[in-house]
C-alpha cells in the first residue's frame, strides 16, 4: 500500500531504529485490520503523524519517559502547518472562548509513562 511505501522510504532517509519501524508498521497494519472501514486518507494521515512523531522523538516508542514527552511537546509548540499557522488555535464555544488544542492529535499521554 502507498502508506507503507512512504514509511519505508522515510525509514531509509532517517535513522529509525528497527524497533520503532516494527512498532509503526504494526500500528498502521492494525489500523487497516481493526478499522476495515477506514479510508486510505485516514491511514495516510496516521502515517504522517507517525513520521512527525519519529522525527521528534529519539527513543524507542516502547521506552518513552516523561522527559521524552516533554521534549516532544516542546517541539509541537513551535510546529507550524504548511499554511504557516500554529497547530494551536482559539475557537469560540458557546458564550465563552475556549482553547481548542488541535495538536492533541499528535500528543502522547504522559500519565502512562515512567520518569
Amino acid at each position: 500500500m502507498e502508506s507503507d511505501d512512504v514509511l519505508l522510504n522515510f525509514f531509509k532517509e532517517h535513522t529509525v531504529s528497527k524497533r520503532n519501524q516494527e512498532i509503526v508498521l504494526n500500528y498502521i497494519a492494525d489500523l487497516r485490520d481493526i478499522g476495515k472501514g477506514l479510508s486510505e486518507f485516514t491511514i495516510a494521515n496516521n502515517t504522517r503523524i507517525m513520521m512527525f512523531v519519529l522525527k521528534n522523538l529519539f527513543t524507542d516508542l516502547d521506552k518513552l519517559t516523561k522527559d521524552d514527552i516533554r521534549k516532544y511537546n516542546a517541539a509541537l509548540e513551535t510546529y507550524r502547518r504548511k499554511d504557516g499557522k500554529f497547530l494551536s488555535k482559539e475557537k469560540k464555544i458557546g458564550d465563552k472562548s475556549e482553547s481548542l488544542n488541535t495538536k492533541c492529535i499528535y500528543s502522547l499521554p504522559m500519565d502512562t509513562l515512567v520518569d
